[in-house]
């Protein structure tokens, strides 16, 4: 085929190669590959977009720009999809969301995911939870785990009883007056 059309530009022959190659099977892998790559901090928010935009040519070559550039930031965490579709209008075009995504991912931390708590445990789920605050500063600043089978998150109870022996008080001076 080379012989045949000699030299010609990469989107001429990425067009020839998707054309020959079109199948439900290859539609169904770009489908899969959009599907499973999400978005992470070490990443070029640039490469991505645009890997992740020629994947949806490939497997639509008929969408429009709005529709692209909505499936590309529903990929995003939500926070971080909140804050570029605030900045951006919808016929921004892709180097407009690119950047305004850049920005957005170098001025804040939107996006960047936490690394405390469980996470490894979904990588690895022979691997114990950490624990995100140690004993001794939990003990210093009064933040326990109450251990109630009914509670399920970390409270601050001693500020708590204290906030209750007040109003306990406050009532028992309004009913002795």
């Amino acid at each position: 085929m080379k012989d045949i059309h000699g030299r010609r530009s990469w989107p001429w022959w990425r067009s020839q190669i998707i054309q020959k190659y079109r199948n439900d099977t290859w539609i169904w892998l770009k489908t899969l590959s959009l599907g499973n790559d999400r978005y992470k901090v070490d990443k070029d928010p640039y490469d991505w977009c645009l890997r992740q935009s020629k994947r949806l040519i490939a497997i639509d070559p008929h969408i429009t720009t709005e529709m692209r550039n909505q499936k590309i930031l529903t990929k995003l965490a939500g926070d971080l999809e909140h804050a570029v579709k605030c900045r951006c209008f919808k016929e921004s075009t892709l180097d407009e969301i690119s950047t305004t995504f850049q920005e957005e991912r170098i001025r804040t931390y939107i996006g960047r995911y936490n690394t405390h708590g469980t996470s490894d445990n979904r990588e690895n789920p022979t691997l114990e939870a950490k624990e995100t605050h140690d004993s001794e500063y939990q003990i210093a600043t009064g933040f326990h785990n109450c251990e109630s089978p009914k509670h399920c998150s970390d409270n601050f109870a001693k500020d708590r009883e204290e906030i209750f022996a007040r109003e306990e008080e406050t009532r028992q001076d309004r009913e002795g007056h």
